[in-house]
């Protein structure tokens, strides 16, 4: 199953629509565990509607899955890559916000190949993804490194693993939460 580099990289972008209500945004959180003490407003602030705040990371499940009306899983397809998806690893995955997420809203979200990297018994794909909100405004832009495991096209390009810099400015927002202990449901008699 070939990868034709160049064409993968000179393709259009495949652009689609995500939508997103409060309650797609509710459930991931409950999902991640937050809300396990409801008194407490810290954890509130992600669980209940009114001035709902949306973890970064919303942003790799927003408008997929289930809660956006698909019953199947999209597959992937991707001009200028014809891979088994049997044999793909998840590399590595960045995201860099623009703007705050909001609680409900809709997004264009455009998928392209940014970069191929051959790394002799296999191929790394990196897919890149760019979110824009319904004004136009970026959202979020992220790039999932995708392992191939087989030999690679020998037209990609042959590249070292990319060190991650250390950002040079500071955080301008953190966030630190102490972990709580796993709650662990047993069945202590089985009916008859």
């Amino acid at each position: 199953m070939p990868i034709d580099v160049n064409a993968a990289l000179s393709a259009e972008p495949t652009v689609r629509e995500a939508v997103w209500t409060e309650r797609d945004v509710i459930l991931y959180h409950l999902g991640l565990g937050a809300g396990a003490d409801s008194l407490d407003p810290a954890e509130l602030r992600w669980v209940y509607e009114k001035n709902l705040q949306v973890t970064p990371t919303f942003a790799m499940v927003a408008g997929q899955g289930i809660s956006a009306g698909a019953a199947t899983p999209a597959a992937m397809n991707l001009p200028g890559i014809d891979i088994d998806l049997r044999k793909i690893l998840h590399g590595g995955q960045s995201l860099t916000l623009h703007a705050p997420i909001p609680g409900s809203g809709t997004a264009t979200i455009s998928s392209r190949v940014s970069d191929v990297w051959d790394k002799g018994k296999a191929a790394v794909i990196v897919l890149e993804q760019s979110a824009h909100g319904a004004d136009g405004s970026p959202l979020w832009t992220s790039a999932m490194q995708i392992w191939h495991v087989v030999k690679a096209a020998s037209a990609a390009s042959r590249a070292r693993s990319r060190r991650v810099r250390r950002p040079s400015a500071r955080p301008t927002t953190s966030s630190c939460r102490r972990p709580r202990p796993r709650r662990h449901w047993y069945i202590d008699s089985v009916p008859t």
